[in-house]
């Protein structure tokens, strides 16, 4: 079944997200959609769903096989793997029932292959498990999961790996090459040019709500007649790395000794024998003032659980973490309160660490309100390349790589000793992330910053 845009706008009063975007997408095709964050790719899809906001103003047409209908009917034909799939799932439901719900029946077998399929290693125990209780590359493969399951005639994938290892990553790609055999169409939306070769049969690129370029994959590619096209083909690969020089005389700011943190499993469980799960082994590491430590996984291997202990948000089972040689777990609770400042997070999730009823200003202005930070809002936005218009605006309003550089700033608005960056760079699209890592590359030397960069992209780290 095809699917037909036609002149699409979309506006928010006098701001324009999306200006006269038009394409036919036929069965078995891929359409992918590239731009940086902020360029309307995912309000595009959204309006194709009949999703967006009631502040919305949308006009131009939708058709699906030719017939202009309505969003519920259109939702019956399409499925949307959202790019925030923590915010999409219902956190007191388990998996098995979200997609039982989306199928509209308790077909356990539909599920279970379906998270196969969507390249989940143990779809039983993902079947039976609360969204909180994966990781967030689990999450995103069982959004997919669960839109494979409906079988629908065309697919929307907002940014579908972005939280996901280059394995894992490969894996989802190839299913979807073999969703696109089977005569589904897809629209593919990704900041990242290397996800769009691999899969689109056309691509459109979007730079401030317009289509600036169009066309077959191979051509767009091959000779792109924009300027702004050659430079995201050029941002694909990161080259060069951030040099610094050697710390080795600095003082160890954090260290792990005999990490070790061990989940009990609910009962009664399938594995009758195992009544732990072991998210880490026994790990030591030490991290030294203006050094750079990279922890580097696949999805579920333990990343965030590792980053969650150190920030002292989670005890460890075995085991001691010290913050600038001091044991973290003896501290009074008064104590850890004053020391939240010299170790601050950015989460993979920037969706779900924000208040979503406070402006993105607001939230910053808290954290240099709560530690007695010497700069200011705008210039933190500015720090992160963020307008100031950026304070005025809630989580909901903003792209997901713009809520995660408002989360760095909120980061650095504490002035921290270390910062954790967990999947820090995952939303962003690849221009934007070579100037976030030269921005903390210029922080790292200016302030003697430690960073504990987890990612499963190899190319950032």
């Amino acid at each position: 079944m095809s699917l037909c845009v036609e002149n699409l706008t979309i506006r928010y009063g006098d701001s324009v997200a999306a200006a006269g975007v038009r394409f036919t997408l036929e069965p078995g095709k891929c359409l992918g959609i590239v731009g940086e964050s902020g360029s309307g790719k995912s309000q595009t899809g959204l309006a194709i769903m009949g999703l967006l906001s009631p502040a919305a103003q949308v006009s131009g047409d939708i058709l699906v096989g030719g017939k202009a209908l309505d969003p519920n009917a259109r939702r019956e034909h399409i499925a949307m793997v959202f790019q925030d799939p923590q915010s999409a799932f219902c956190p007191h439901l388990r998996i098995q029932d979200q997609i039982y719900e989306a199928i509209g029946s308790a077909d356990t077998a539909a599920c279970l292959g379906a998270l196969g399929r969507a390249g989940l290693p143990d779809p039983q125990r993902v079947a039976r498990s609360y969204p909180h209780e994966l990781s967030g590359g689990m999450r995103q493969r069982a959004m997919l999961a669960m839109a494979l399951a409906r079988k629908p005639s065309v697919i929307i994938a907002d940014e579908p790996t972005t939280a996901l290892d280059a394995s894992v990553q490969l894996g989802i790609l190839r299913e979807f090459t073999k969703v696109k055999a089977a005569g589904t169409a897809m629209i593919v939306i990704s900041h990242d040019i290397g996800v769009i070769a691999g899969l689109a049969d056309d691509i459109a690129v979007m730079k401030d709500g317009a289509v600036v370029e169009s066309g077959g994959a191979n051509a767009i590619l091959s000779s792109p007649q924009e300027p702004y096209t050659r430079a995201l083909i050029a941002a694909s690969v990161l080259s060069g790395r951030p040099q610094t020089a050697p710390q080795r005389e600095a003082a160890p700011v954090l260290a792990a000794k005999g990490l070790r943190k061990d989940y009990p499993l609910p009962k009664p469980h399938l594995f009758a024998r195992q009544q732990t799960l072991t998210a880490l082994a026994p790990i030591d590491l030490t991290l030294k003032a203006g050094e750079t430590l990279a922890i580097v996984g696949e999805s579920g291997s333990g990343k965030s659980t590792l980053a969650n202990v150190l920030l002292g948000l989670e005890t460890p089972t075995q085991g001691d973490v010290l913050w600038s040689g001091q044991s973290f777990l003896s501290f009074t609770p008064a104590q850890k309160r004053a020391a939240r400042a010299r170790i601050q997070p950015v989460f993979q999730d920037p969706f779900a660490s924000f208040d979503p009823q406070r402006r993105l200003g607001r939230s910053i202005q808290d954290m240099l309100d709560l530690h007695g930070g010497s700069s200011s809002v705008a210039a933190l936005l500015a720090a992160v390349n963020l307008p100031p218009e950026m304070a005025a605006k809630y989580p909901h309003e903003a792209s997901g790589g713009q809520n995660q550089r408002a989360a760095i700033a909120r980061a650095l608005a504490a002035e921290p000793e270390v910062l954790v960056c967990d999947e820090a760079l995952s939303a962003l699209d690849k221009t934007t992330q070579v100037q976030v890592i030269k921005l903390l590359a210029d922080i790292k030397r200016a302030r003697g910053l430690a960073l504990l960069f987890i990612s499963h992209d190899l190319d950032v780290v």
